[in-house]
């Protein structure tokens, strides 16, 4: 039987991905099997993929960036949960016990208050019922459904490593039913083993019912396989001997905020808000200014996952506490700016535009008082991304432009980004010629830096100049800034700026004589990138697909292909906030235009729909 490829996308199985990848004898299907390799990469658990598939992945041409969260820490509290899928597909995936974990079953209840007993000496924080299983990969838990009594021993043993500080031996696989301290045996263990060893390169041991071992010993070499009996065996055998050192806060709040900055590499946010609030359970009350940091960014990590009020509930946590009596004695204006700064980007996410203007007006306020340099510029480009997605490019110019005369001064290595912010306002308020220095003048800029750094900021640059010039409707002028190499990779290889440079060269496209080179190029947006798993994301490559039908109107080529893949995009438009608002009545014209299938209608009801969607 072959297994479908999303369940073995799902299931991490990149051996077999590549097997399929190997096999197709199509270039369309190697596509579809070397897009179905990414996305089981951004999948697939930290620590777990072998070097030799690694290696030959690489060989494919694949971005390296995306094996980054694979190259994130384990949770220590984290152990290897074994499963079976329809077709006999065995796999594994890491699980842990978290405040953010959703699988709350009877299994995994009657497991965490066993562990809780056992740990009586430190009570969970927060209260026990705060608490589920999770997965490494949250996305996998959207996709599997975590029942069965073969997790009780894993949840059960996770709990315990949490509540106890007792961290799990690395690489440690579990499965068993835990009854009343008892270890009870499971079924199909072999199939589960032998996927995991097929497919995983962190494994160092598995703990299993002993009534099990001896079924799994056949297809267990070269891994120590551990059989016990009871909960007392299973923790001896699972657990560390003694509690991890104890983290100063102010380490962990560093640590915490060096892979906040690496975050949209490798798009490690899934995993960035489990641990960040499991740190937030672990500061000490008397330390609010770390709280507030924290915070902060849980809310900014939750609005990059595409839940932008809950984002603001956050922010409203950290600003109630920045702001209170205690924030007053404790924290620094260099925090409270920052969480001004998060709720602007929010509230403008959410189309609150009044209250985006607020926050960001307070945190250039806070910044300038303090004489706060770095969050100064910051907030002024916060600011202006604010005045740019509400329509006022003008004021967005007065933003960047101030951004960018404090990046040079005081942090040029990050001067293309600003610039580029600047270009694209400058392009919007019609201000072309001066939108064209600062390009050509940023651009000489960025020559001399290294490797992939270059071309990142070289891309960022080039996109910013096209938009500006496809507002100006300069066509010609867009193809040739986009149609070279460095845009190429872009395209190919990242969500941002790769769709919104797939859209500005699509538009270009379809206003040349070869106008299905565009109509392909925005077509092919929602499965160009495995990282389309984050909601915005999405979003994005559908709304190409809406240029893509505008374009089409024009030349009288829409089919039926495209206006259904065109209605489906409709349903990826946010619905959170005052969106549905701010779009007004045309997202419904649209889809009563598309479905009732009149080119001209379609046409006139599309255009102001991009035009504000685009702001989004």
């Amino acid at each position: 039987m072959l297994v479908p490829i999303e369940a073995l996308v799902t299931a991490g199985r990149l051996d077999l991905l590549l097997e399929r990848h190997r096999a197709a004898p199509r270039i369309g299907e190697r596509r579809y099997a070397l897009d179905a390799i990414e996305r089981a990469l951004l999948l697939s658990d930290p620590g777990a993929i072998r070097e030799d598939l690694r290696a030959e992945i690489l060989g494919l041409g694949v971005d390296p960036s995306l094996f980054s969260a694979l190259d994130a820490p384990v949770p220590p509290h984290a152990v290897v949960l074994p499963f079976v899928a329809d077709g006999g597909l065995g796999f594994g995936r890491l699980v842990f016990v978290s405040p953010t974990g959703k699988g709350r079953g009877a299994v995994v209840t009657a497991a965490l208050e066993a562990a809780a007993a056992e740990v009586t000496s430190a009570p969970p924080p927060g209260g026990l019922e705060r608490y589920g299983l999770a997965y490494a990969q949250p996305a996998v838990g959207e996709r599997l459904d975590i029942t069965g009594r073969s997790l009780g021993a894993a949840t059960f043993t996770s709990a315990v490593a949490l509540f106890s500080g007792r961290p799990v031996r690395p690489g440690t696989l579990i499965s068993g039913d835990l009854t009343g301290g008892r270890v009870e045996s499971v079924g199909g263990l072999a199939q589960k083993l032998s996927g995991c060893l097929a497919s995983r390169g962190d494994l160092r041991r598995a703990i299993v019912p002993t009534r099990n071992r001896a079924s799994v010993r056949g297809v267990a070499e070269g891994l120590e396989v551990i059989g016990v009996a009871n909960s007392e065996a299973l923790l001896a055998a699972a657990l560390e001997a003694t509690p991890a050192a104890h983290h100063d806060p102010d380490q962990a709040v560093a640590a915490a905020r060096r892979a906040f900055w690496s975050g949209w590499d490798g798009y490690r946010w899934p995993t960035q808000r489990e641990s960040l609030e499991r740190l937030l359970l672990d500061l000490p009350e008397y330390r609010p200014d770390l709280r507030v940091e924290v915070l902060t960014m849980r809310g900014a990590v939750t609005r990059h996952l595409g839940a932008p009020e809950e984002s603001a509930k956050i922010l409203a946590e950290a600003r109630d506490l920045a702001f209170g009596p205690l924030g007053d004695e404790a924290v620094p204006d260099a925090q409270r700016t920052v969480v001004a700064q998060h709720e602007a980007l929010t509230f403008a996410r959410l189309c609150r535009w009044d209250d985006a203007t607020r926050a960001a007006d307070e945190a250039i306020a806070i910044a300038r008082r303090g004489r706060l340099r770095g969050e100064l510029l910051k907030a002024h480009g916060s600011a202006g991304l604010v005045a740019l997605a509400r329509g006022r490019a003008k004021k967005a110019v007065k933003h960047q432009r101030r951004a960018l005369e404090l990046v040079r001064a005081h942090r040029p290595s990050a001067s293309p980004r600003t610039a580029g912010y600047l270009i694209e306002a400058l392009g919007r308020s019609g201000e072309l010629a001066e939108a064209r220095e600062c390009y050509r003048e940023a651009l000489g800029e960025v020559e001399g830096a290294p490797g992939r750094r270059q071309a990142s900021r070289e891309a960022w640059l080039r996109v910013a100049w096209a938009s500006a010039l496809t507002h100006a409707e300069r066509y010609r002028e867009v193809r040739s800034v986009l149609e070279v190499p460095v845009i190429e990779d872009a395209i190919g290889a990242t969500p941002l700026p790769g769709l919104t440079a797939r859209r500005l060269l699509g538009e270009a496209l379809t206003h040349s004589r070869r106008p299905d080179r565009g109509y392909a190029l925005l077509a092919d947006s929602p499965v160009s990138l495995g990282r389309g798993a984050l909601p915005h994301v999405r979003f994005l490559a559908q709304l190409n697909v809406l240029v893509e039908a505008r374009a089409r109107t024009r030349h009288g080529a829409l089919d039926r292909d495209a206006a259904a893949r065109s209605l489906a995009a409709l349903t990826h438009l946010p619905r959170y906030g005052d969106v549905p608002k701010f779009l007004g009545k045309h997202s419904e014209r649209a889809a009563r235009a598309l479905e009732s299938n009149n080119p001209g209608h379609i046409h006139r009801t599309l255009g102001p729909l991009l035009r504000r969607a685009i702001r989004l």
